[in-house]
Order: C-alpha cells, then sequence, then structure tokens
C-alpha cells in the first residue's frame, strides 16, 4: 500500500489515465484521495471524449488502474485555445 501512496503523491497535480472497472478509461489532474482510495480528478476527460466534466470522484473500489500519463488526448474543436 506504501507504493500505491508513494505514486499517488508523485503523480498529485499531474495528468493521468484512470481506467474503471467495466473498461471505461479517463484522462485528468489529480487533485486528491482519502483512505478508501476514492480519487479526485480535475479537468476530466473519457478516452472517447463522450464525457468532459471539471472535477470528478472515482470510487476507489471501481478503479482498476492509475498511471501518469503525459500524452493528453485531443483537444475538442469547441475547448479554448491560448
Amino acid at each position: 500500500m506504501a507504493e500505491v501512496e508513494s505514486m499517488l503523491k508523485h503523480a498529485l497535480g499531474r495528468r493521468v489515465r484512470v481506467t474503471v472497472r467495466g473498461g471505461g478509461e479517463f484522462f485528468g489532474v489529480l487533485a486528491g484521495w482519502d483512505e478508501q482510495s476514492n480519487l479526485y480528478l480535475e479537468e476530466v476527460r473519457s478516452a472517447d471524449g463522450s464525457i468532459t466534466l471539471r472535477r470528478a470522484v472515482f470510487k476507489g473500489g471501481n478503479v482498476n488502474s492509475v498511471t501518469e500519463d503525459s500524452s493528453a488526448p485531443e483537444e475538442s474543436p469547441d475547448s479554448p485555445s491560448d
């Protein structure tokens, strides 16, 4: 368990890829986690782009994996640009 917490500390504030039970895959910025392994993400987008959320909570029991992700999914055409 210490290994998982170490990885999460390293990934805090960075983009991660979360896979959930049922095969869903999401990208977002890791904002935090709690003692039940619930993950708190910001700027969340599903891998297929069908879901976009400002914030989301992923229940720990439904999370299959969390990996740091440096390759962000393609931006949608209606996303603001600088």
